[in-house]
C-alpha cells in the first residue's frame, strides 16, 4: 500500500490544530524540559520556539511541540515518516562558553510524551545540527556505527546571518527535515541464539536534510543543498512499552550556553498501513 498522509499541523495559520488528522490524535501540545528559559510564540509565518540553557544548568534543555498520540493506538512495530519545515535558525551563546557546542532541531519519535525529562532515553532523534563550523544532518541515537561514519557538514562556515537573508542578495533559507522510521523490528532484541522470526532488537531510521533558498527566487537563482543518514537504534527496545507515546519536533541541545531560536513553519506525519 502506498504511504498515506495521515495528520499535518501548518503553524502559519497561528495554531497548534491539524489540517489533516486521519486517525483524531487531536492538537498537537508544548513540551520540553523542565529546565531552562522557554518561549513561544506564533510570528508573521509560523511558529517561533526560544530556549535558553544557563552555564548553571546541569541537563540538556528542550523546547518543543508533540502530538501525544492515544495510548496503544500506534504500535513501535510500524512505519511512518515525520516532516518538519522551518526557518530563521539563530543563536546566542554565552561570551564565556568556547568552543561553541552545538544545539539542533529535530524530530522525534517517543515512547514517552511531551515532557523531555533528563536521561530519556526512550526516542529516537533526527536532527538539524548547528555546530561552531556549519549545519549537519546528524542520528545521535545510532546503534551501529564504525569509524569514520560521523555525519559532516552540509554547509560550512556557520552563518545565521546568511540563513536569516539578513545578507545583500539572500533570502531566508529554507530548512527541511525528514525522518523515515521502522520499529518492525525495534525488539526487544530476543536472547542468543537467535531464531527466525524474532525481532532483532533495532528500530531503523533514515534522516533527510534539505537546504534551500526560499521559494521567492527564481528557479535558476535558487541554490539547494541536502544530505541522507541511514541508520538503527535500540532506543525504542525497551520490552516496557510497545506503543509509541508522542510524535513531535524539539529545539535541544546538551551542553550549549546560551540562547537559540528557531521558527516552525510545518509538521507533518506520513505511514505505512
Amino acid at each position: 500500500m502506498p504511504p498515506v498522509l495521515v495528520y499535518s499541523v501548518d503553524f502559519t495559520n497561528g495554531s497548534l490544530q491539524p489540517t489533516v488528522d486521519v486517525n483524531n490524535w487531536g492538537n498537537m501540545v508544548f513540551g520540553g524540559s523542565t529546565t531552562g528559559a522557554l518561549q513561544r510564540t506564533f510570528v508573521d509565518g509560523g511558529l517561533s520556539l526560544t530556549a535558553t540553557r544557563h552555564s548553571t544548568e546541569t541537563a540538556g534543555v528542550s523546547n518543543s511541540v508533540y502530538v501525544v498520540l492515544p495510548t496503544g493506538t500506534l504500535s513501535r512495530a510500524t512505519r511512518l515518516q515525520l516532516h518538519a519545515e522551518f526557518d530563521l535558525p539563530n543563536a546566542t551563546p554565552d561570551p564565556t562558553n568556547a568552543p561553541i557546542p552545538p544545539w539542533a532541531v529535530a524530530l522525534r519519535v517517543k515512547l514517552g510524551g511531551e515532557t523531555d525529562l533528563p536521561g530519556d532515553r526512550a526516542l529516537i532523534n533526527v536532527t538539524c545540527q548547528f555546530n561552531q563550523d556549519g549545519v549537519k544532518l546528524a542520528d545521535p541515537d545510532r546503534a551501529q556505527d564504525v569509524a569514520g561514519n560521523s555525519p559532516t557538514n552540509l554547509d560550512s562556515p556557520l552563518d545565521y546571518a546568511k540563513y536569516q537573508g539578513l545578507k545583500p542578495g539572500w533570502n531566508p533559507t529554507q530548512f527541511n527535515l525528514d525522518f523515515a522510521y521502522s520499529g518492525i523490528q525495534a525488539g526487544p532484541a530476543p536472547a542468543p541464539v537467535h531464531q527466525p522470526g524474532q525481532d532483532l532488537g533495532y528500530a531503523e531510521g533514515c534522516g533527510f536534510l534539505e537546504m534551500s533558498d526560499s521559494p521567492g527566487k527564481s528557479s535558476v537563482q535558487r541554490q539547494s543543498k541536502d544530505d541522507r543518514r541511514l541508520f538503527s537504534s535500540t532506543k525504542l527496545s525497551t520490552p516496557v512499552q510497545a506503543w509509541i507515546g508522542a510524535l513531535g519536533v524539539a529545539l535541544g541541545t546538551n551542553n550549549y550556553v546560551g540562547t537559540f531560536t528557531a521558527r516552525l513553519k510545518r509538521f507533518s506525519v506520513t505511514t505505512w498501513t
